[in-house]
């Protein structure tokens, strides 16, 4: 994906679900990065449904 850098990470949640973790980034950039990715996917698969959906987290290490 060319809208990631080499230090993030991108993992299959469930069969319809990622999760993306986007290391030093903080909350204004993270919005930034998905709306490319929404972008990205709009562009590439062009009449699919409008269904994607997004949100932004804090990772918490325990």
């Amino acid at each position: 994906m060319t809208n990631l850098r080499s230090s993030d990470v991108v993992s299959r949640y469930s069969d319809s679900q990622f999760i993306i973790m986007l290391p030093n980034a903080d909350m204004e950039n993270s919005r930034r990065v998905m709306q490319r990715l929404i972008g990205a996917c709009s562009e590439r698969y062009p009449g699919e449904p409008d269904g994607l959906s997004w949100q932004i987290r804090p990772l918490e290490i325990l």
